[in-house]
């Protein structure tokens, strides 16, 4: 559906502004999540508890919040149900 829609908005079909805005709101969930995971797969800052100054309990929970705030926004930016998306 979403390759549709970028096809109809190249060649500038004119849409119901709520189906545009539906849309748009799909596209940009979709790029942001591919951000946020592209994001997640950089190096990490330090690879070893002894880098960053911390005890291996710190780093390891110092890792596992950087693992859940990528999932909290992914879960974030995912597509939304909507009244014109189900109707």
């Amino acid at each position: 559906m979403l390759s549709v829609y970028k096809k109809l908005s190249a060649i500038k079909v004119d849409l119901k502004p709520e189906i545009r805005s539906v849309f748009d709101r799909m596209l940009a969930t979709d790029e942001e999540i591919k951000l946020a995971e592209q994001a997640r797969s950089m190096a990490p800052l330090f690879a070893r508890a002894d880098q960053a100054g911390m005890t291996l309990p710190e780093f390891v929970a110092y890792q596992s919040l950087g693992t859940e705030a990528t999932q909290e926004a992914i879960e974030e930016l995912q597509p939304r149900e909507c009244e014109i998306c189900n109707g």
